[in-house]
């Protein structure tokens, strides 16, 4: 990444060499030299007063700043993530495939007490009914205005996916709106119905659940629906067919299951040989699949009514995700103190972040090796660290069979052998390592689960 420092504002030709290298750091989503990109480009701007001097250079400027940020929107503060949804929301569409929900879920992992995700939320809404960017070319072109529009319509509760149906279908400002134009409002009433639901509901909890029924069944909570997971017999799990990436996204293939082929990209098509017998068609998330008779068994999500789960089992998975008060305070100032000390922006941040956990971990510092791996899970360098660090690696006696320590393996040493956790507190925290890396990777493999005999985590 450059060092803007050296750079002279001003002076025009700096502008496409600038913006040449804003555009490798978010073409590959690499979120902390974004981050860094941001910071030293606003503070060099204020510097260089450039925008007394040129306001329409400041503008370009200002436009590469405001996507880095969307980039980086989880290393932001609460107040500047706010900010953003009130005053640059619109901009965050120039981004090919930017998703507001898979960017702002990683900061509401890191709020351990689900009122404050709840009322982080709520200012999200307050914020986007304040923005009066233009959104569309026709009316009512502006963010409040089509939320305004939304909610007179169809209502300011939490809204049906029926009824937002028949909104798209009936409104006539939103018919006489282009596809592109179209795709945004749709966008953002999507993410505006999320952003309503209360994380202390089954529906709103963010956290993916892996549970085992009473009967043996694995389901998975995901965005308040069950998806029932078909695991394949073990004869299957040694013959995994290929599927294409387009169809991969809509079928989950959960971490129970190790696949050991890779996922290979192909132009969509209707009709796609996937994985099991005997033949016939499925619905998986709307999509139409024809299934091959001669493909092998791969796990199929198949969706459940909520009302089929005991009332119950629901309070006590989403009690089991939620600390003592004075826990999450401890973790959350552990966190603060961590990035005031380590400047997140560094180049070298990661190396420090591992010295800093490594001693946590010797220490035997429970919240300075919780907060640690939050901060690693969600800036997706856990893996990597575990796997390539030595220190870590060695930890763990090696396996019987004599091969390295899995990620799994360093994570149960840590969590019991050294922090002394019971063996159901420590799969809670491995459940929820996995999860922050599913952002990222969403075939990680489980490591632990729910299980509704015991009513407790366990590790798998």
């Amino acid at each position: 990444m450059l060092d803007l420092k050296q750079y002279n504002l001003q002076d025009k030709l700096n502008v496409s060499t600038i913006s040449d290298s804003f555009q490798e750091i978010s073409r590959f989503n690499m979120v902390r030299e974004c981050y860094g990109f941001a910071k030293d480009l606003e503070t060099l701007l204020a510097s260089q007063k450039i925008e007394s001097i040129d306001p329409i250079l400041f503008s370009t400027y200002r436009q590469m700043i405001v996507r880095a940020r969307w980039i980086a929107l989880y290393w932001l503060s609460e107040q500047d993530i706010i900010k953003m949804f009130e005053r640059d929301f619109v901009l965050s569409f120039e981004i090919p495939d930017f998703d507001h929900w898979e960017k702002l879920l990683p900061f509401l992992l890191g709020m351990f007490v689900f009122e404050d995700r709840d009322e982080f939320k709520h200012k999200i809404r307050g914020a986007l009914l304040k923005n009066n960017e233009q959104i569309t070319s026709a009316e009512p072109k502006t963010v409040v205005g089509w939320l305004t529009d939304y909610n007179v319509t169809v209502g300011t509760g939490i809204i049906s996916r029926i009824a937002s149906a028949r909104y798209f279908a009936s409104n006539h400002n939103f018919n006489q709106l282009d596809p592109a134009d179209k795709e945004k409002i749709k966008h953002l009433l999507k993410f505006y119905e999320r952003i309503k639901l209360s994380s202390l509901t089954i529906e709103g909890m963010e956290s993916d659940i892996i549970m085992t029924r009473d009967n043996g069944d694995l389901i998975i909570f995901r965005n308040g629906v069950i998806e029932k997971i078909n695991v394949p017999s073990k004869t299957a799990e040694s013959k995994i067919t290929v599927v294409p990436d387009w169809v991969a996204k809509q079928v989950i293939v959960p971490a129970v299951v190790e696949v050991v082929a890779p996922v290979v990209a192909v132009e969509p098509k209707i009709e796609v040989p996937v994985v099991v017998a005997p033949k016939q068609e499925v619905m998986v998330e709307n999509v139409p699949v024809v299934v091959s008779d001669t493909a092998v068994a791969l796990p199929v999500i198949v969706r459940e009514e909520l009302a089929s789960v005991d009332v119950s089992a629901e309070e006590k998975i989403l009690a089991s995700y939620m600390l003592p008060k004075a826990d999450v305070e401890q973790i959350n100032n552990t966190i603060f103190e961590i990035y005031s000390g380590l400047d997140p922006s560094r180049l070298d941040f990661t190396k420090l972040l591992s010295d800093f956990f490594y001693q946590a971990i010797l220490d035997g510092h429970k919240m300075k090796v919780f907060a640690c791996l939050r901060i690693l899970a969600k800036d997706n360098t856990l893996l990597n660290m575990l796997g390539t660090d030595q220190r870590f690696v060695d930890l763990v006696p090696l396996r019987q069979d004599q091969t390295k320590a899995q990620m799994s393996d360093i994570l149960k040493f840590i969590l019991q052998g050294k922090l002394g956790l019971s063996e159901k507190e420590a799969a809670r925290w491995g459940a929820e390592v996995v999860h922050a890396l599913r952002i990222h990777n969403s075939s990680m493999k489980s490591i632990a689960e729910w299980d509704a005999n015991t009513k407790a985590f366990k590790w798998v």
